[in-house]
């Protein structure tokens, strides 16, 4: 703990003037007498000693700072040997901040100006100074300006990626989805399939739907009414479905899904059986109540060794027997070795 200097120091003798009035000059200062007393200090320098300046007043200057360069100072003669050199010191405080400083003479004593050097932003964070705390002359001041002007423009760069980034996922969403149900569109059933294709310890039935009795929806009741039943199916195969899964809109009245670690054809055959029940619920449209159907092909990845455009193509097949065999039905795809698929045919719910 520092010894408090005799409140008489401050305010009588050479502790008065001629140190009035450097503290708006200098605010990064410590002045002493001709014993190495500090009788003023800067606001700043304060602030980085963490001490009141009042409580400041009488210190001895070498318990306050360590001058190390261009040769050790220890008393006010030494102090005087070094007047007008360029001084490297640190705070005792802080000895792992390296400052610069220059020593002049002033009345009958000295002043010691300081400036944080080429430390100026470890110096900034240790002691969270502002350009308020330095003199208008100090290159500091310009050094914080760019800072600034740095940190503002980094900020806004980092900004603008955020929202270009932001920007381009969406549009690439957008790309990839259906914009009338919301499920994915074409595009990304080819960018997904190849991908599920190559996970083989990870099989997968893909389910490719048609619906049934659509066209005489927008016959009777107009393409409005057909959007609004589109929207209906996006929704039913979004809940049918689990989190892991994936379903999307081919275009027109035609859909897939695909369905993560299921290739048991009892548990495929409940879950074509229960789309097609919940497909056949009546919806309201306006003007009436539009009725359809589903007919569903059946493929399994583990038939179709990453060949993601044959998975499709038998699946679609299945799909077509599926309606010949009288619609509201299901049909697995056969392996491509053992030819066409038979169909499998289950009576309408409605």
């Amino acid at each position: 703990m520092m010894a408090r200097a005799p409140s008489s120091l401050a305010a009588h003798g050479p502790y008065a003037l001629p140190w009035a009035g450097l503290a708006p000059l200098l605010p990064m200062h410590l002045a002493c007498d001709d014993q190495a007393r500090i009788v003023s200090v800067g606001p700043t320098v304060s602030k980085m000693l963490e001490v009141p300046p009042d409580q400041l007043i009488g210190q001895p200057l070498f318990d306050l700072v360590q001058i190390k360069s261009p040769q050790l100072a220890n008393s006010f003669e030494e102090l005087c040997a070094i007047t007008g050199q360029r001084l490297q010191l640190c705070l005792r405080s802080a000895p792992e901040i390296m400052l610069r400083g220059v020593m002049s003479a002033w009345g009958q004593g000295a002043v010691l100006s300081l400036s944080l050097g080429l430390n100026f932003t470890q110096g900034i964070a240790r002691w969270a100074l502002h350009m308020s705390d330095f003199p208008h002359t100090d290159q500091t001041v310009e050094l914080l300006y760019l800072q600034e002007a740095n940190t503002a423009v980094a900020a806004e760069s980092r900004a603008l990626t955020e929202r270009l980034f932001t920007a381009r996922a969406l549009a690439e969403r957008e790309a990839l989805t259906d914009p009338l149900t919301g499920l994915a569109n074409r595009r990304a059933l080819e960018r997904a399939l190849p991908r599920l294709l190559s996970r083989i310890e990870r099989p997968f039935a893909l389910l490719h739907i048609d619906l049934d009795y659509f066209k005489a929806v927008n016959d009777q009741y107009g393409h409005a009414a057909g959007d609004l039943v589109l929207t209906q199916v996006g929704r039913i195969l979004r809940s049918d479905i689990r989190a892991g899964d994936f379903a999307a809109r081919l275009g027109g009245d035609e859909f897939v899904v695909m369905i993560a670690n299921a290739i048991d054809p009892t548990i495929l055959a409940d879950l074509a059986a229960r789309l097609i029940a919940h497909l056949e619920a009546p919806i309201t449209v306006e003007g009436g109540v539009a009725r359809i159907s589903a007919s569903v092909g059946i493929a399994i990845s583990t038939d179709f060794a990453q060949d993601a455009r044959a998975m499709l193509q038998a699946a679609d097949e299945a799909l077509y027997n599926a309606k010949a065999a009288g619609r509201a039905g299901f049909a697995f795809a056969a392996p491509p070795q053992l030819g066409v698929a038979s169909p499998v045919a289950i009576a309408s719910s409605g």
